[in-house]
């Protein structure tokens, strides 16, 4: 079967006088309710777009395929967990599409979302400024959660892999991190920010953002997420 995608992208004019993209989004999901809040606020968005609405979890791949949206909102819990086999299909098919699950709360299937590809998880009842902020944070490339969905998360992957072990058997997996640079990714695993590592390290905040810096680009991660989720999937969270 030939699948081919439709693109049509928007551009408005930025306050500088340049052109800048719009962030085009479809809004998956079977509550009315919370679709109709998603495209209020994202409508009065001068970056955001609405480009297609579905409240069928058989309408989402046709749906994904026709508009090429930056960022489908899809609601994991649709037709009684059908959310989660579309979001199957939709990274089969290898979409350029972002994927923010929605979840009934932050304790409600946030893990197995991240897992499954989603690049942003939102528990259904997310204040407005966040719902923006994890849109626009998705849609520059990166994996977003509000601070108690992601404090959630790492518990669920802390204690589905406490400590795994290395590919080989044969002893610690490589990695191109010095020892240091290893404490403070534990760190960072556990939920400590630069100040308190810095203070459990006795080292200062710059030095910490430093080290920081230089594991993003050794481990070609873009965040503190990802970072942490790179540590509990090899074993280097542990204090």
């Amino acid at each position: 079967m030939s699948l081919k995608r439709k693109a049509t992208h928007t551009f408005v004019a930025s306050g500088a006088g340049g052109i800048e993209k719009r962030i085009r989004i479809v809004l998956a999901d079977d509550d009315a309710i919370f679709r109709d809040t998603c495209r209020n606020l994202m409508e009065a968005q001068l970056d955001m777009e609405i480009v297609g609405e579905v409240e069928n979890a058989s309408d989402v791949l046709g749906t994904a395929l026709h508009h090429d949206p930056d960022v489908l909102v899809l609601g994991l819990g649709m037709g009684a967990q059908r959310g989660f086999e579309v979001l199957e299909q939709i990274v089969t098919v290898s979409l350029g599409t972002h994927v923010i699950g929605v979840c009934e709360n932050a304790n409600d299937d946030c893990a197995r979302a991240i897992r499954s590809g989603c690049r942003g998880v939102l528990p259904r009842n997310t204040p407005p400024e966040l719902i923006l902020k994890c849109v626009r944070k998705v849609e520059e490339g990166e994996l977003w959660m509000d601070r108690a969905t992601t404090a959630v998360v790492l518990g669920q992957f802390t204690q589905e892999m406490p400590f795994l072990p290395p590919p080989s058997g044969t002893g610690p997996e490589p990695t191109p991190l010095t020892r240091r640079e290893r404490e403070i990714v534990a760190l960072v695993a556990r939920g400590f920010r630069n100040r308190e590592i810095a203070g459990k390290l006795s080292i200062s905040t710059q030095t910490v953002k430093n080290h920081m810096h230089n594991i993003f680009d050794k481990l070609a991660i873009k965040d503190r997420l990802e970072l942490a989720i790179y540590a509990i999937h090899n074993g280097l969270h542990g204090g």
